[in-house]
């Protein structure tokens, strides 16, 4: 894997931006369009505050979501809200978002519709953008949670509905699978201080994916991964 470690976020931030805007312009050039998926976070949103200053054909990108709260898309818990106020502005404006929460009651009632929108984005995915808890969970592939198996299905489909540990008090989730991660073109995982790197050490040498859901990124060999950590 590629593991690239900086001494702080904003110098991590600024050549990441670079990379995954240079993959775009790439896939732009090339077909004419391109797909960009990203996470929720606090620490994604300092990065977006980048990328969405790079100048590039915003128009011709489309962006959705590696997973999503099942909570309004107003509440600061959304993924959602976070994106639309902290990437899709100033040049990435323009671009095309699909979200991922539905007018569904439930996760599990807006399954259906939010497969139908990532199935309907071209793919391989141009960049993957994804975070990474102390947990090691990724996406939102949260240990103990039910449907975390069938998200790992590399055969099933591109989204799953995810119900956190009752123990846990997370929102109700749906996340893209495993499939869907493995088709991309491009994965970055990114992560801020000793916490993560520690999590990154302890699942590169282990096998149990459910117990840290980030190494069935590290293990399958269809999607490059590279790793982005600032020491801040």
């Amino acid at each position: 894997m590629d593991v690239r470690r900086f001494s702080d976020f904003a110098t991590l931030s600024e050549i990441l931006a670079d990379h995954v805007a240079e993959r775009l312009k790439s896939a732009i050039g090339s077909r004419g369009l391109g797909t960009l998926v990203v996470p929720g976070g606090t620490t994604p949103a300092a990065f977006f505050d980048v990328l969405c200053a790079r100048e590039l054909p915003w128009e011709k990108v489309t962006i959705t979501l590696t997973d999503e709260r099942w909570v309004s898309v107003e509440s600061e818990r959304s993924n959602e809200y976070l994106v639309r106020g902290h990437l899709l502005k100033k040049h990435a404006a323009g671009a095309c978002f699909v979200p991922l929460k539905t007018q569904a009651a439930t996760v599990e009632d807006g399954e259906r519709e939010a497969e139908a929108r990532v199935a309907a984005i071209a793919r391989p995915f141009d960049v993957i953008i994804a975070g990474m808890g102390d947990d090691g969970h990724t996406f939102s592939w949260i240990p103990g949670a039910k449907g975390l198996r069938e998200s790992l299905d590399e055969g099933g489909p591109l989204v799953r509905a995810i119900a956190p540990p009752p123990s846990s008090h997370l929102d109700a989730r749906i996340t893209l699978t495993l499939r869907a991660a493995c088709e991309a073109r491009w994965i970055a995982l990114i992560a801020r201080g000793e916490s993560k790197w520690r999590a990154y050490e302890a699942a590169i040498p282990g096998r149990d994916v459910e117990s840290m859901p980030v190494r069935a990124l590290f293990g399958q060999s269809r999607a490059p991964v590279a790793f982005y950590w600032s020491e801040d």
